[in-house]
C-alpha cells in the first residue's frame, strides 16, 4: 500500500497502536504527567519487545533473519522514494513544533506561567506528543530503530545553542540529521 513494505506498513501500525496505549493508559487515572507518561512508555515496549521476541521464536530462518536486521536499523534500505514517503511526516513536524516554539519556551518556565501567558499546556503537551510520536514511528517503521540515536542530539544541542527553541528546534533537525548519517557509517 502506498508503496510500502509489508514490514513498514506493521511498524507504523504498531507504532499508532503503542501510542495508544501509551495515552490512553497513562492519563487513565493519574492524568498526563511526565512521570506515568514515561513509565507506562517503558511498561508498553517491555510489552512490544517481548512480543516481537514471541513472532522471532515463532518465525523460520530466513524471517528471523530480517527481523534482526530490521531491528538492528540501517539508511542502507532508505532511498528517495522513501524519502518522499517521509516528507509529509517530518515537514508536518516540523511545521507544528516551530510554530509552537513561543509555547515550549513559556513551557520552559513552568505550567503556571506558561498558562498566565495564553498557553494552553494541555492541548500544547498533547498535540506535541502525537505529533512527534507519529513522526517517530514513520522514521522507524521505513529505517528501523536506528532512529533513536539521535535521542541525545536535543540535549547536545541545547548545551551548545542554549533553551529558545526557536533556534534549538532547527538546529536539532539538523545535526540529528548529520549526526544519525555519521552514525550509520
Amino acid at each position: 500500500i502506498f508503496g510500502l513494505s509489508a514490514t513498514s506498513l506493521s511498524a507504523f501500525a504498531g507504532a499508532l497502536i503503542a501510542i495508544s496505549f501509551v495515552y490512553s493508559i497513562s492519563r487513565f487515572r493519574f492524568g498526563f504527567s511526565g512521570e506515568t507518561l514515561l513509565l507506562t512508555g517503558v511498561a508498553i515496549s517491555f510489552f512490544f519487545s517481548s512480543l516481537i521476541l514471541f513472532i522471532q521464536y515463532l518465525s523460520n530462518v530466513a524471517d528471523s533473519f530480517q527481523i534482526i536486521r530490521w531491528l538492528m536499523g540501517s539508511l542502507t534500505v532508505v532511498g528517495y522514494q522513501e524519502l518522499k514517503q517521509l516528507l509529509p511526516f517530518v515537514t508536518l513536524t516540523a511545521v507544528v513544533i516551530i510554530y509552537l516554539s513561543r509555547e515550549l519556551n513559556l513551557l520552559m518556565a513552568g505550567d503556571e506561567i506558561a498558562t498566565s501567558r495564553g498557553v494552553s499546556v494541555k492541548y500544547v503537551r498533547y498535540a506535541l506528543f502525537f505529533v512527534t510520536s507519529l513522526c517517530v514511528g514513520a522514521i522507524v517503521a521505513l529505517c528501523g530503530p536506528i532512529g533513536f540515536v539521535g535521542m541525545m542530539v536535543p540535549h547536545i544541542c541545547r548545551l551548545i545553542i542554549g533553551e529558545d527553541h526557536r533556534y534549538l528546534i532547527p538546529a536539532t533537525l539538523l545535526f540529528g540529521g548529520s549526526f544519525l548519517v555519521i552514525c550509520d557509517t
